[in-house]
Protein backbone atom coordinates (compact mmCIF):
# COMPACT_ATOMS: atom_id res chain seq x y z
CA UNK A 1 0.00 0.00 0.00
CA UNK A 2 2.89 2.27 0.75
CA UNK A 3 4.17 1.63 -2.74
CA UNK A 4 0.90 2.94 -4.27
CA UNK A 5 0.49 5.20 -2.37
CA UNK A 6 4.03 6.96 -3.38
CA UNK A 7 3.87 6.16 -6.74
CA UNK A 8 -0.22 7.53 -6.73
CA UNK A 9 1.94 10.85 -4.81
CA UNK A 10 4.71 10.77 -7.45
CA UNK A 11 2.38 11.08 -10.46
CA UNK A 12 0.40 13.86 -8.66
CA UNK A 13 3.75 15.71 -8.51
CA UNK A 14 4.94 15.12 -11.99
CA UNK A 15 0.89 16.55 -13.04
CA UNK A 16 2.15 20.13 -10.53
CA UNK A 17 5.48 20.36 -12.18
CA UNK A 18 4.80 19.99 -15.47
CA UNK A 19 1.35 22.52 -15.28
CA UNK A 20 4.09 24.98 -13.94
CA UNK A 21 6.49 24.40 -15.94
CA UNK A 22 4.94 24.87 -19.07
CA UNK A 23 4.52 27.86 -21.71
CA UNK A 24 1.14 29.36 -22.12
CA UNK A 25 -0.75 27.86 -24.64
CA UNK A 26 -2.05 30.20 -27.41
CA UNK A 27 -5.47 31.60 -27.07
CA UNK A 28 -7.50 29.01 -29.82
CA UNK A 29 -11.28 27.52 -29.96
CA UNK A 30 -11.98 24.51 -27.77
CA UNK A 31 -11.19 21.22 -29.43
CA UNK A 32 -14.71 19.80 -30.73
CA UNK A 33 -15.76 17.46 -28.12
CA UNK A 34 -15.93 13.81 -29.02
CA UNK A 35 -18.77 11.54 -28.09
CA UNK A 36 -18.09 9.07 -25.52
CA UNK A 37 -19.41 6.23 -27.35
CA UNK A 38 -16.59 7.02 -29.60
CA UNK A 39 -13.41 5.71 -27.44
CA UNK A 40 -12.35 4.65 -23.98
CA UNK A 41 -14.71 6.20 -21.61
CA UNK A 42 -15.75 5.73 -17.64
CA UNK A 43 -18.87 4.38 -16.67
CA UNK A 44 -19.61 6.29 -13.08
CA UNK A 45 -22.75 6.29 -11.29
CA UNK A 46 -24.19 5.33 -14.53
CA UNK A 47 -23.02 8.05 -16.74
CA UNK A 48 -20.49 8.05 -19.42
CA UNK A 49 -17.78 10.36 -18.67
CA UNK A 50 -14.73 10.70 -21.52
CA UNK A 51 -11.98 13.00 -22.02
CA UNK A 52 -12.62 15.92 -24.18
CA UNK A 53 -16.56 16.22 -23.41
CA UNK A 54 -18.10 19.36 -21.67
CA UNK A 55 -18.05 18.46 -18.21
CA UNK A 56 -21.44 20.39 -18.09
CA UNK A 57 -22.85 17.63 -20.10
CA UNK A 58 -22.05 14.82 -17.80
CA UNK A 59 -22.01 16.83 -14.25
CA UNK A 60 -25.27 16.22 -12.52
CA UNK A 61 -25.21 12.34 -13.67
CA UNK A 62 -22.27 12.26 -11.32
CA UNK A 63 -23.86 12.53 -8.44
CA UNK A 64 -22.70 14.78 -5.30
CA UNK A 65 -19.36 15.71 -5.10
CA UNK A 66 -17.77 14.75 -2.00
CA UNK A 67 -16.07 18.27 -1.35
CA UNK A 68 -16.00 21.96 -3.05
CA UNK A 69 -14.20 21.69 -6.23
CA UNK A 70 -10.09 22.72 -6.24
CA UNK A 71 -9.01 25.46 -8.59
CA UNK A 72 -5.96 24.99 -10.48
CA UNK A 73 -3.88 28.13 -11.22
CA UNK A 74 -0.31 28.43 -12.75
CA UNK A 75 2.28 28.64 -10.15
CA UNK A 76 3.80 32.04 -11.48
CA UNK A 77 -0.24 33.84 -10.46
CA UNK A 78 -0.81 34.37 -13.96
CA UNK A 79 -4.28 33.58 -15.93
CA UNK A 80 -2.52 31.55 -18.43
CA UNK A 81 -4.94 28.13 -17.35
CA UNK A 82 -6.92 27.63 -14.95
CA UNK A 83 -8.30 23.90 -14.10
CA UNK A 84 -11.14 22.76 -11.49
CA UNK A 85 -10.93 19.72 -9.88
CA UNK A 86 -14.50 17.92 -8.99
CA UNK A 87 -14.19 15.44 -6.31
CA UNK A 88 -16.84 12.18 -6.54
CA UNK A 89 -16.17 9.31 -4.27
CA UNK A 90 -13.40 6.77 -5.64
CA UNK A 91 -13.18 9.58 -8.44
CA UNK A 92 -11.17 13.22 -9.47
CA UNK A 93 -12.44 14.86 -12.85
CA UNK A 94 -10.51 17.82 -13.70
CA UNK A 95 -12.22 20.33 -16.20
CA UNK A 96 -10.15 22.96 -18.23
CA UNK A 97 -11.15 27.13 -18.62
CA UNK A 98 -13.32 25.86 -21.32
CA UNK A 99 -15.40 23.65 -19.27
CA UNK A 100 -13.67 20.18 -21.14
CA UNK A 101 -12.87 17.27 -19.44
CA UNK A 102 -9.36 16.91 -19.72
CA UNK A 103 -8.31 14.57 -16.49
CA UNK A 104 -9.49 11.65 -14.83
CA UNK A 105 -8.34 10.07 -11.64
CA UNK A 106 -10.00 7.03 -10.12
CA UNK A 107 -6.82 6.54 -7.18
CA UNK A 108 -7.72 3.34 -5.86
CA UNK A 109 -7.64 4.47 -2.54
CA UNK A 110 -11.46 3.31 -2.30
CA UNK A 111 -11.64 -0.07 -4.13
CA UNK A 112 -15.14 0.20 -3.90
CA UNK A 113 -15.29 3.07 -6.34
CA UNK A 114 -18.25 2.15 -9.33
CA UNK A 115 -15.65 3.92 -11.84
CA UNK A 116 -15.36 1.41 -14.81
CA UNK A 117 -13.39 1.59 -18.17
CA UNK A 118 -16.25 0.76 -21.04
CA UNK A 119 -17.97 0.06 -17.84
CA UNK A 120 -16.19 -3.51 -17.55
CA UNK A 121 -12.92 -2.90 -15.79
CA UNK A 122 -12.33 -1.14 -12.48
CA UNK A 123 -10.22 -0.85 -9.35
CA UNK A 124 -9.50 -4.69 -8.56
CA UNK A 125 -10.01 -6.45 -11.73
CA UNK A 126 -6.94 -8.69 -12.63
CA UNK A 127 -5.01 -7.45 -15.50
CA UNK A 128 -5.52 -10.27 -17.80
CA UNK A 129 -9.52 -9.96 -17.43
CA UNK A 130 -8.44 -5.61 -18.23
CA UNK A 131 -6.34 -6.87 -21.39
CA UNK A 132 -9.45 -8.97 -22.34
CA UNK A 133 -11.99 -6.34 -22.35
CA UNK A 134 -9.57 -3.61 -23.76
CA UNK A 135 -7.39 -5.63 -25.68
CA UNK A 136 -3.63 -5.34 -25.32
CA UNK A 137 -2.78 -1.81 -24.40
CA UNK A 138 1.02 -0.55 -26.21
CA UNK A 139 3.52 -1.61 -23.91
CA UNK A 140 1.85 -5.04 -23.50
CA UNK A 141 3.52 -7.35 -23.00
CA UNK A 142 4.79 -5.54 -20.05
CA UNK A 143 8.90 -5.17 -19.18
CA UNK A 144 9.88 -6.39 -15.68
CA UNK A 145 10.10 -2.75 -14.08
CA UNK A 146 6.69 -1.31 -16.15
CA UNK A 147 3.37 -1.38 -13.53
CA UNK A 148 1.26 0.24 -15.73
CA UNK A 149 -0.84 -0.98 -18.61
CA UNK A 150 -1.07 2.19 -21.34
CA UNK A 151 -3.38 2.55 -23.73
CA UNK A 152 -2.74 5.95 -25.94
CA UNK A 153 -5.56 7.13 -29.02
CA UNK A 154 -4.75 10.12 -31.38
CA UNK A 155 -5.28 12.46 -27.70
CA UNK A 156 -5.55 10.11 -24.97
CA UNK A 157 -3.43 8.70 -22.87
CA UNK A 158 -5.06 6.44 -20.61
CA UNK A 159 -2.86 4.40 -17.67
CA UNK A 160 -4.58 1.35 -15.33
CA UNK A 161 -1.94 1.09 -12.58
CA UNK A 162 -0.83 -2.12 -11.46
CA UNK A 163 -0.02 -3.46 -8.16
CA UNK A 164 3.70 -3.22 -7.65
CA UNK A 165 3.69 -6.02 -5.39
CA UNK A 166 2.40 -8.45 -8.03
CA UNK A 167 1.38 -6.75 -11.10
CA UNK A 168 -1.98 -8.68 -11.40
CA UNK A 169 -4.62 -6.28 -9.98
CA UNK A 170 -5.63 -2.62 -11.31
CA UNK A 171 -4.73 -0.51 -8.36
CA UNK A 172 -5.43 3.13 -10.33
CA UNK A 173 -6.87 4.26 -13.08
CA UNK A 174 -5.78 7.88 -15.25
CA UNK A 175 -6.91 9.27 -18.00
CA UNK A 176 -5.05 12.41 -19.49
CA UNK A 177 -6.46 14.41 -22.66
CA UNK A 178 -3.25 15.56 -24.42
CA UNK A 179 -3.71 18.59 -26.45
CA UNK A 180 -1.58 20.59 -28.56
Amino acid sequence: MKKLATILCAVLVLTLLVGCAAKPAPETEPAETPDAADGLYLVYNGAKLALGMPFADVKDALGEETRPADEILPCDGGDSFKDTMHHYAGMDVTEDINGIVKEIDVPGVDESSEAAVLGKVKVGDKQSDAVAALGEPENYPLAEDDFALTYKTDNQYINLFLDPDNKETISGMMFMLMTP
